[in-house]
């Protein structure tokens, strides 16, 4: 798929929250909650398969350290990520 594809991650101690949505602005799966592991992360990407990992965009605040493994493994999965404070 070509289309763009937008995350929000409300990362926490516990569970995250993620809202995705599409270019358009239209909600592409319900929001989730994951956590802060690999497994969450593939959760994530099993749920966006049908995007290209280049045209994903993911956002995260900067809390804590939280932010630190999502962040970083979504790097290495090639996902674009805006850290916001």
């Amino acid at each position: 798929m070509s289309q763009k594809a937008y995350l929000g991650i409300d990362l926490a101690k516990g569970p995250s929250r993620v809202a995705a949505v599409d270019e358009n602005g239209d909600e592409i799966v319900s929001s989730f909650s994951i956590s802060n592991s690999k497994e969450g992360i593939e959760k994530l990407m099993s749920k966006l398969h049908s995007y290209k990992k280049n045209n994903i965009v993911c956002a995260m605040e900067v809390s804590s350290n939280y932010w630190e493994n999502m962040y970083s493994y979504l790097k290495q999965k090639d996902i674009v990520c805006i850290l916001l404070n």
